[in-house]
């Protein structure tokens, strides 16, 4: 008789531990949702920061002058002889997708916003662009998925 109750306590114990592992993975997976509305709020704040944010407030605004804090973005001014300081970052961004350098796009976008500290390393933060000569299609600017 003794060992019967061992058996059902055992039996017991083991069903209350697989239900305690249960409730913690359930409640894991709601614990670490991203909130949505943060998420919303950040990326028209930066699509906000990027249209209204032009060449000329970050280099200096001197007619064909370039000395800009990243130095990526130099680059692409000196680069692209960039004479209109009027030019909104995602008309830059439009300018040097039409030149095939999408590489100074992912260089400007993560000098801008990550290694200035604005947005974490992991965040997850894309950009992306609907291809006026395709339409429906859409490409990734940031991250460059296959760097070159």
């Amino acid at each position: 008789m003794n060992r019967k109750g061992y058996f059902y306590t055992f039996d017991a114990v083991l069903a209350v531990i697989i239900l305690i592992i249960g409730i913690i993975l359930i409640a894991g997976f709601y614990m670490y949702a991203p909130d949505k509305g943060k998420t919303e709020d950040l990326s028209s704040d930066m699509a906000a920061l990027l249209s209204d944010v032009s060449v000329g407030d970050l280099c200096g605004g001197v007619q064909g002058m370039c000395s800009c804090p990243y130095p990526a973005l130099q680059g692409a001014c000196k680069g692209y002889a960039i004479s209109e300081q009027d030019m909104s970052m995602l008309q830059l961004f439009g300018l040097l997708y039409f030149k095939n350098n999408r590489t100074a796009i992912d260089s400007i976008v993560d000098q801008m916003f990550v290694q200035s500290g604005a947005l974490p390393e992991g965040y997850g933060l894309q950009l992306m662009l609907q291809d006026p000569k395709h339409p429906g299609k859409i490409e990734q600017l940031y991250p460059l998925v296959n760097k070159p």
